[in-house]
């Protein structure tokens, strides 16, 4: 079964540190939590179609063994919010995967992480770095614990799509082209609730013949003849 990146992702990024974060940027806390919230899935999402070609998985592996983005940092996720140099420097650090993943499009979607969520701009790009970063980091301890090639990270990224569940803003979503990561999503509500209308109009037949819905209803041979 494939690991939930994005739960990983969320987990990661506690309360403590939402608040150590607000402090550092200036914002209310809720619109920090907004803006990671709409942040992660955006990052996982872009890394998803970045990874779906050889090139560009190749390209993820490298910038993942160039930044040491081991895991490591991690476990002292605490320590760089207590100092601002080392949290301005892992923002500087992702650099490389915010060009790799977003491209020309950086400031558009730095823009509609401010707008989605009410932080300023240079907020939204500060944490589009430090998010980036633990995202990355959270990958490459896969990539090294699993011995993951290009092929096997590739394997790793697409099964993530359905943990996505049409968090991805639709803006951020059309801009980036994950709109179909979405649509994954909505097809899964749709037969859900298909699903559950089946049922409910089982129930119904079955009350009618005044027995258990859930008991099939056999009809003696004679009397169908």
């Amino acid at each position: 079964m494939a690991i939930n990146l994005l739960e990983i992702s969320k987990n990661a990024v506690t309360p403590a540190i939402i608040s150590k974060l607000s402090g550092i940027l200036g914002e209310e806390t809720f619109k920090t939590q907004s803006a990671v919230k709409f942040t992660l899935p955006a990052i996982i999402g872009s890394l998803i179609n970045k990874t779906s070609t050889n090139d560009g998985a190749a390209d993820v592996v490298k910038l993942i063994k160039d930044g040491g983005y081991d895991g490591s940092m991690l476990s002292n996720l605490d320590t760089s919010l207590f100092d601002n140099n080392k949290f301005y420097g892992i923002i500087n650090s992702a650099t490389g995967i915010l060009s790799s993943l977003f491209g020309n499009k950086l400031k558009d979607v730095t823009n509609l992480i401010s707008k989605e969520s009410g932080v300023s701009s240079n907020s939204a790009s500060s944490l589009l770095g430090f998010l980036s970063a633990i995202v990355m980091s959270l990958i490459g301890k896969q990539v090294n614990g699993n011995g993951l090639n290009a092929n096997g990270l590739s394997g790793l990224m697409s099964g993530q799509k359905s943990f996505l569940s049409g968090l991805i803003p639709a803006g951020i979503a059309g801009l980036l082209g994950l709109a179909g990561l979405n649509k994954i999503t909505t097809n899964v509500k749709e037969y859900q609730s298909k699903l559950k209308k089946t049922l409910q109009d089982s129930k119904i037949i079955a009350m009618a013949f005044n027995c258990s819905w859930s008991t099939p209803v056999i009809f003696p041979l004679e009397k169908l003849q």
